[in-house]
């Protein structure tokens, strides 16, 4: 058995905290920021990694040829991780 001395009770968010966050991410003047700053990340990431098309045969004795878009690892990371630092800014912050 663990003493009381040991454990810890789970914080949580205060109201004045929770209607601070609230009003700071509530009002459109900051949304629309976020969102133009995520949708020029992901043109530039396009940009930069452009998306391949490739024809794939899985089966080579079928005359069956699939189209394929492949999209390089980078290009999925940099908008991803955009996407990780907002969260990570919001659970730090939120606080």
């Amino acid at each position: 058995m663990v003493p009381n001395c040991c454990t810890l009770s789970p914080t949580q968010m205060e109201s004045n905290t929770q209607n601070l966050v609230h009003k700071v991410f509530d009002f459109p003047y900051l949304r629309v920021p976020l969102i133009f700053v995520q949708v020029i990340i992901s043109f530039v990431s396009v940009m930069v990694y452009p998306i391949k098309v490739e024809l794939r045969m899985r089966v080579a004795t079928e005359k069956h040829v699939e189209l394929f878009c492949n999209l390089p690892l980078e290009g999925m990371l940099i908008p991803l991780s955009y996407n990780i630092i907002l969260s990570l800014g919001c659970a730090v912050f939120g606080r």
